[in-house]
């Protein structure tokens, strides 16, 4: 069985980039139809579902490094028989963003991986709240490293990344309570200069001070997927 799929051609990632880096089931042709698409096309006996889990995945780790989602529009499906199942058609979009490495290798995949990648892509989506963008960011982290963290006791030291991924993570997710109780989270709105009550989204100055810290942890999510991407 044979799948095809439009994605948009960018102009920083050719044809024969991709099928380096691509599964060699794969392969990457123009479109003739559109010269601003190409087609990749997937050679699998797998379900349909699995096909486009797969083909997802391989366009979340492109979009991690470009810093723009890269959606597969099913194109038509080919069956060992010659006859095809088509389907509909795509806009384009040709908008030049981030470069991709050249030492980008085909990628050795585990479950770990393709959920961070997919978590990146929700995290990167216009209009997302912060603290969704917060509980994502901690989840990639997470993912990456499920040590025991340490007590954060100390107001006058920034907590590691990891830590403060967990902190900010229950600061804008629990909000129902008194953080007093929770002898970590106090420590760090000490930190952070804002009150023990719950969350409260109005409070500009509490909400600017926590979005400040988003940074920090997104650079720790980023170092947690390029640390299992695999390189030639």
């Amino acid at each position: 069985m044979k799948y095809a799929f439009t994605i948009p051609r960018y102009s920083n990632l050719s044809e024969d980039f991709l099928k380096q880096i691509l599964p060699d089931y794969f392969d990457v042709a123009k479109d003739i139809e559109n010269q601003n698409n190409l087609v990749v096309i997937v050679t699998s006996q797998q379900t349909d579902q699995d096909v486009l889990f797969e083909v997802q995945r391989e366009l979340d780790r492109i979009s991690f490094f470009i810093g723009h989602p890269i959606y597969p529009l099913k194109r038509y499906k080919e069956r060992d028989d010659g006859l095809k199942e088509n389907v509909f058609m795509m806009k384009t979009d040709l908008r030049l963003l981030g470069p991709v490495p050249d030492k980008l290798g085909r990628q050795v995949w585990d479950s770990s991986l393709s959920v961070q990648l997919c978590l990146w892509r929700l995290f990167r989506l216009e209009g997302i709240s912060y603290q969704a963008k917060i509980n994502l960011l901690y989840q990639i982290i997470e993912i990456a490293n499920q040590k025991q963290l340490q007590k954060y006791d100390d107001a006058t030291v920034a907590p590691s990344p990891h830590m403060e991924a967990k902190l900010l993570r229950d600061l804008v997710s629990h909000g129902k309570f008194n953080r007093g109780i929770f002898p970590s989270v106090k420590t760090y709105c000490k930190f952070l200069g804002i009150s023990e009550k719950a969350h409260d989204p109005t409070n500009f100055n509490e909400v600017n001070k926590i979005k400040g810290r988003i940074s920090i942890v997104e650079k720790e999510a980023e170092k947690a997927i390029k640390d299992q991407i695999t390189y030639c």
